[in-house]
């Protein structure tokens, strides 16, 4: 019912949180600095408390002019 659907909506939202947050990891590799913060910037809407998004931010922030 309810309490399994919303079991698996958490769970797919800390996914996508990961998958942004790895996302922008390789986006930024390639030096895709707009796309990664645009991922990164998703990720934290999504889990606003997500440290390693957070601080993967502020060093694309730290690269840019």
């Amino acid at each position: 019912g309810a309490r399994e659907a919303f079991r698996k909506g958490v769970a797919l939202s800390a996914g996508a949180v990961k998958f942004l947050t790895n996302r922008a990891a390789a986006q930024a590799a390639l030096g895709n600095l707009v796309e990664a913060q645009t991922d990164l910037n998703r990720a934290i809407a999504l889990d606003p408390d997500y440290q390693q998004a957070k601080e993967a931010l502020r060093r694309i922030e730290s690269l840019q002019p």
